[in-house]
């Protein structure tokens, strides 16, 4: 992650600060209105309450006064009206009962009087009243003001923190009958009015108690802002920050590659140029073309670094699991640098603890090329002393259970060396993307290697760490697990020793088109590791091939028909798809090598119309994908249509034509081995042959002589390369039984393929041949095929196990074995 909190941008923070604090103040200016909009509806609420009860009792008062008062009978509860003249109070019916007349103001005091509603009480008030008991109190006079100014209805509430009650007054106005007992009064003229009280304690709790709860929403509503609005704000901020940096660290590295870019184009410019002059002399030639080669391969690594760096932020790394030797492997690596630290004076020493198992699997190509980046950091930045590399087990433990219940093995790798060292500054940054240390502004190098190595050991389960300090050299730790191969953890899902993963291509090995189970014996796979022009054969590897190509860049097409011809080859050039369709139904090929990414028609669309028989080549044509780029949709139509060979450009000639010779002399082989005519006594039954066929000699089990004289007669190759292969067919015996058990016949017709390969590249003949019939063979015919095959596999396990050595489970290193191989097939003439 790219560090964000730097001094620069430390003062942006208060954009989500103060973010926060508007939030707070949005919110509480919500609450302050919630809570004012609450209480005027509860008020309102309580109003309406006592204004109903008010306005019952005015309504019964007016019914009556409209009747000029009524009569009831005299009982306790309905006595003669002491206020009414004496005359009026009362009157005798016929029967002899008495009635008392009710007028208007005394039937209001019995029913306000006799209120049921709890907690209320009612009154008749007036400032000037008739009866002393309706005497208006001190609010009751004031409200009477009010209404003598126009109102008509008075409401206030208790104080705030106060027990005080809930009042209403209705003012009462003088009518024509209310003019009996106020004879000093005038019709219209406010005689008082009917007061309506509420004991205010049930009122103030509750509203205490909704103001808790609103407090207690609001409060809950602000934090969740503040996170919410805060951490988004923040976000966007660091995103900002982030995007700002990356742009700056992009910008300054693509500064930085352009000038470390310059530096070997000058010099292939240069040298180029100086190749074209007439008088060099062969020593400046020679001279020229290596520092062209040097040249050339830097550019390459900062192609690859970038390429593995994007293969790493899109998130596809995927590792490989696969046996290998962990000393070799980890040999192999520190020889790659051997030559630069011996140039600059450099120790460079590798000490692996003896304790530490050599059969290890896992993804060798990523250990090494984790390691490697830590050593070219240490070769490059030390110009004086030493730089060491130390293997031990984990800090904690060497073996542990994996996920899966398998044993696993965590390394703990160091690499020591006496250069300027680091800063504690630098210590954590140079582990991010376009990150270098402080003093390394004048050393080449894109800044991705540290960021690549940890992220590939994180990967596999460790970690990379330094500890350094200025002038005291620099200590990088690698850490990593690998599987114990005896647990369940064999080649299944992993490409071979020493094999990239699909879609890439590092220093000249190339990735084929074959399932894991498929992959071929080491010894087919070549690796250039030389610097100037490839050695060239004793004859011309392709004598006499008929070869197409296809590809779209002219210089591209110029190099390819140069090699290929100097090869013995007769070429045809076609410079886009169109014109490789036409090229095959015009001649027989041997093989086809096409570019994947054509304007028109793609080499992948020339691919499937071979495959789907749409030309006048066989479905089987050899074809080959030589493309600079492989995106995984393409990788997966190529092996869906079969391709034979993947290779990833830039290859050199050396690696091109190996790969190219392996995949004729494989075809060849195939084609002598279809064409001999069967043998009895063979696994599975006898086969019997018409009495007229002519007789044959079997194919040999093991033609060494000729396996011996493809290697140029070196006997410690051959028993090098018997022991991988033995590991070899012992694992595809071992998935071969698992696809014969559960009748997996594709799985079988590819395995079948698999060793096919590996038997033709140590002229095990009788295999090459069992393997071919078992992958040509009938659903029918595949059980029968497949068990002459096994055969024939422990007859030459046994014969290759009876070499000097074979038995030991140490593994060859895979580049120069492959190399060796190749370079003794190309020189036997016309089968490479």
């Amino acid at each position: 992650m790219i560090p964000v909190y730097n001094k620069k941008n430390r003062s942006a923070i208060w954009l989500p600060l103060l973010a926060c604090f508007l939030w707070l103040v949005f919110t509480m200016g919500l609450y302050r209105q919630a809570s004012r909009v609450d209480e005027a509806h509860r008020l309102e609420l309580e109003h309406t309450r006592l204004s109903t009860v008010a306005r019952q009792l005015m309504d019964a008062r007016n019914w009556n006064a409209a009747h000029g008062g009524v009569y009831v009978l005299e009982s306790e509860y309905g006595k003669p009206n002491l206020w009414l003249p004496e005359g009026e109070r009362t009157v005798t019916t016929g029967d002899g009962r008495t009635l008392v007349l009710m007028n208007p103001a005394y039937m209001s005091r019995q029913l306000a009087e006799r209120n049921s509603e709890p907690g209320i009480e009612i009154s008749v008030i007036s400032n000037m009243p008739l009866r002393p008991e309706n005497m208006a109190d001190t609010w009751e006079n004031d409200a009477l003001s009010q209404c003598t100014a126009g109102a008509r209805e008075i409401f206030s509430a208790p104080q705030p923190g106060s027990h005080g009650k809930l009042r209403l007054l209705s003012v009462l106005v003088a009518q024509q009958s209310c003019l009996r007992c106020h004879v000093s009064r005038k019709v219209g003229e406010v005689l008082g009015g009917i007061s309506v009280s509420q004991d205010g304690e049930a009122y103030v709790h509750n509203a205490a108690l909704q103001q808790r709860n609103m407090r207690m929403l609001y409060a809950l509503l602000a934090l969740t802002g503040v996170l919410a609005v805060g951490g988004l704000t923040l976000n966007l901020t660091r995103r900002r920050w982030l995007a700002e940096e990356a742009s700056r660290m992009k910008s300054a590295f693509m500064a930085r590659l352009s000038h470390d870019m310059r530096t070997p184009l000058t010099a292939i410019l240069g040298m180029s140029e100086l190749l074209q002059q007439q008088n060099v002399s062969e020593r400046d030639r020679k001279k020229a073309l290596r520092y062209l080669t040097q040249a050339g391969s830097a550019l390459l690594e900062m192609v690859r670094d970038i390429t593995d760096h994007a293969t790493l932020e899109q998130g596809v790394l995927h590792l490989r699991t696969a046996p290998f030797s962990l000393r070799a492997c980890l040999a192999d690596c520190v020889a790659l640098y051997s030559p630069v630290a011996e140039a600059k004076g450099l120790d460079i020493d590798l000490d692996v603890d003896s304790g530490l198992p050599d059969a290890v699997a896992g993804d060798s190509f990523r250990l090494r090329q984790a390691l490697g980046n830590l050593v070219s950091n240490a070769v490059k930045f030390t110009d004086m002393g030493r730089v060491r590399i130390c293997v031990e087990p984990g800090p904690v433990q060497a073996r542990k259970k994996g996920e899966d219940g398998s044993a696993r093995l965590c390394l703990r790798i160091l690499v020591q060396d006496t250069g300027p060292g680091l800063r504690e500054e630098d210590a954590e940054r140079i582990f991010e993307s376009f990150q270098r240390g402080s003093d390394a502004s004048g050393a080449p190098g894109t800044g991705l290697g540290l960021y690549i190595a940890r992220t590939i050991a994180r990967r596999m389960g460790g970690d990379v760490s330094v500890v350094s300090s200025p002038g005291s050299g620099a200590c990088f730790t690698l850490e990593v697990c690998l599987h114990l191969p005896g647990d369940g953890s064999g080649p299944e899902s992993g490409s071979g020793p020493g094999l990239p993963p699909d879609g890439e291509n590092r220093a000249g090995i190339s990735c084929t088109a074959c399932s894991p189970d498929e992959q071929p014996c080491p010894g087919s796979l070549a690796k250039d590791h030389g610097s100037g022009p490839a050695e060239r054969p004793e004859a011309p590897c392709f004598e006499g091939c008929r070869i197409l190509v296809a590809e779209d860049n002219e210089a591209n097409r110029y190099i390819m028909e140069h090699m290929l011809k100097a090869e013995g080859a007769r070429v045809c050039m076609a410079k886009d798809g169109s014109a490789a369709l036409a090229a095959l139904c015009e001649n027989p090929w041997d093989m086809v090598i096409l570019d994947s990414r054509m304007p028109g028609v793609s080499g992948l669309d020339v691919l499937r119309a071979v495959r789907e028989g749409r030309t006048c080549a066989p479905a089987e044509q050899r074809t080959v994908i030589y493309t600079a780029a492989l995106n995984a949709e393409d990788r997966r139509i190529c092996e869906d249509l079969g391709a034979d060979r993947i290779l990833l450009k830039p290859l050199t000639f050396s690696g091109l034509r190996s790969e190219l010779a392996a995949l004729l002399f494989d075809g060849q082989k195939a084609a002598r081995a279809a064409a001999a005519p069967k043998q009895g006594n063979e696994a599975g039954g006898s086969l019997s042959e018409p009495a007229s066929a002519p007789a044959e000699i079997a194919p040999a089990v093991w033609n060494r002589p000729e396996a011996l004289a493809a290697l140029d007669d070196d006997e410690d190759l051959l028993r090098r390369l018997a022991r991988v292969l033995c590991e070899d067919l012992r694992s595809r015996e071992t998935h071969m039984a698992a696809a014969q058990n559960a009748g997996d016949s594709a799985t079988l017709r590819r395995l079948a393929h698999a060793v096919k390969n590996s038997a033709g590249a140590m002229r095990l003949d009788l295999l090459r041949a069992r393997a071919g019939e078992a992958e040509r063979s009938e659903d029918s015919t595949l059980p029968a095929s497949v068990e002459r095959m096994r055969h024939a596999m422990r007859e030459a396990l046994l014969l290759l196990e009876a070499e000097p050595g074979c038995m030991q489970s140490q593994e060859v290193s895979v580049h120069s074995a492959g190399a060796a191989l190749c370079s003794g097939a190309a020189s036997q003439k016309g089968e490479c």
